[in-house]
């Protein structure tokens, strides 16, 4: 026997309309039952006990079910893996909730049968976490400058083991806004195919942003925090490698006067990485421009006891012809150790034998700095000693016009002798192997054509005067003083381009 359905409307209709008639010849359709969610049959996600006594996962009724504590003071001082699955899972539901009542509350409707934006949980930042709100090209731009970008301010750091971003700055900039933006500037500034470009858009944005900051909290009289600190010294580094000496002394003495506020160097002893970016801001300028540091305190200065025997012949010549003084010497001695040191470290280097060289390399360019000498002898040696510390760890940048002024200083000693005032006693002379070595020095460091010219012309007249015509002899010459194959920057020791 067929079953039969007849279909009424709701509304009256016209009565020729006849109602619908449904046979079902083959007996009642059969339609499947609507699908249970929830976890599959067999699951152990949840406790069998909460289930069968009708209770669920999270809202049961005791206080143990309503709290789930986890000790994370243990002797690792990490939850294990099933307490962090629970974090994160506690950690999501929490925030879908949470971003569900927010899109409930602006949006006017109820919270009952509202789903929350799922679509928001595979974003850059889902949690909210960072200092400011992050978009999808600055998650590319921190995952470069961790990854690459920084080894261009790391030339040391970069020959180890040690990354300074993911050991030290990483957790300061994930909480400090100023910091993050001055790092995020950094990064598009050297992410762009034509090399480093600080006047793009996108990082005059970030480093105005962080410029920004800065100002506010400086006004509100907060006590400066490593921080800001590290913000404006890298400011001053950036505006120096632009070109604008101004903007550089504008940063040096707001950084001067927030020092003193923190109470002196000392208040940055317990962080070694945040000192050391104020002493590079600080040399970046110094150097340049030949003058004493903005920071320089017997602190960093060298104290170690001269070995005049310990040196390399070619200056132990020049002491002989005129005293190089205690505090030259040992900057020479600790010279050459930073360049022995820099041939040891590789891959499997650690902190510490970086932190090494860097703070020597630091202490030197203070002492040298922090002194100068009549007598031209000694003098140039300080100059050029200056250059030979700085292109050896290679920290700055090779396109722009720097060094020029130390460079000047070299040449205008060199004007004031000439060779045949040897021969004239109480006159100023300079030993020709000195300036072979320290104007190769200036030829390599310089990028104005006009003052390496200037600089060959010097070479040419040292050559001459020592009979020297073959490369072997000129390597020769230079390594009696302090040398090293990374100053040739690829181009090895040719006789007829120095003369040419």
């Amino acid at each position: 026997m067929s079953s039969t359905e007849v279909i009424f409307p709701v509304r009256r209709l016209d009565d020729n309309i006849p109602p619908c008639v449904f046979r079902y010849d083959a007996g009642p359709t059969a339609s499947k039952a609507p699908k249970k969610r929830g976890r599959p049959k067999g699951s152990t996600k949840h406790p069998v006990a909460l289930k069968k006594n009708g209770q669920s996962a999270r809202s049961g009724s005791s206080l143990q079910n309503r709290f789930h504590f986890i000790r994370v003071d243990g002797p690792s001082g990490l939850a294990d893996a099933d307490h962090r699955k629970t974090i994160r899972r506690e950690v999501m539901i929490n925030h879908i909730h949470r971003d569900k009542k927010q899109l409930i509350k602006g949006k006017g409707l109820s919270v009952s049968g509202t789903r929350g934006p799922c679509s928001q949980i595979g974003g850059v930042d889902p949690f909210n976490a960072l200092p400011i709100h992050f978009e999808p090209y600055m998650h590319d731009l921190l995952k470069y400058y961790i990854t690459e970008g920084w080894q261009k301010y790391y030339s040391i750091e970069r020959q180890t083991t040690f990354n300074p971003i993911t050991e030290y700055w990483l957790s300061l900039l994930m909480e400090d806004d100023a910091f993050l933006h001055t790092v995020l500037g950094c990064a598009n500034s050297h992410y762009t195919p034509v090399g480093i470009d600080y006047d793009s858009l996108a990082t005059l944005k970030h480093l105005n942003a962080a410029i920004a900051i800065v100002n506010r909290r400086i006004q509100n009289d907060e006590v400066p925090t490593d921080a800001t600190l590290v913000v404006i010294s890298t400011m001053a580094l950036i505006e120096k490698r632009r070109g604008y000496e101004d903007h550089w002394n504008i940063h040096m003495k707001g950084l001067q006067k927030l020092i003193s506020l923190r109470g002196g160097l000392s208040s940055l002893r317990s962080q070694p990485l945040a000192m050391g970016k104020l002493y590079r801001a600080d040399l970046v300028g110094s150097i340049d421009a030949v003058q004493t540091p903005y920071f320089s305190n017997p602190g960093i200065l060298i104290s170690v006891d001269p070995q005049l025997e310990s040196l390399n012949i070619g200056f132990q010549r020049l002491n002989d012809i005129s005293p190089l003084g205690d505090t030259l010497i040992s900057c020479i001695q600790t010279a050459a150790d930073i360049k022995a040191s820099l041939v040891k470290l590789n891959k499997t280097s650690d902190l510490t034998e970086a932190a090494t060289v860097r703070y020597w390399t630091t202490a030197t360019q203070y002492t040298l700095l922090s002194t100068a000498y009549s007598n031209p002898i000694p003098e140039m040696c300080r100059l050029a000693l200056l250059l030979f510390t700085e292109e050896l760890v290679n920290q700055s940048v090779p396109f722009l016009f720097t060094y020029e002024t130390l460079i000047g200083k070299l040449l205008a000693i060199y004007a004031s002798s000439a060779p045949e005032s040897r021969f004239h006693p109480g006159t100023c002379y300079l030993p020709p192997h000195l300036r072979l070595w320290a104007f190769i020095l200036a030829a390599k460091c310089t990028t104005v054509e006009l003052t390496r010219k200037a600089c060959l012309g010097a070479v040419a007249g040292a050559l001459l005067e020592m009979e020297i015509s073959d490369d072997e002899a000129v390597r020769f010459a230079v390594e009696e003083l302090l040398w090293d194959t990374a100053l040739e920057k690829g181009r090895p020791l040719d006789v007829g381009d120095l003369a040419g």
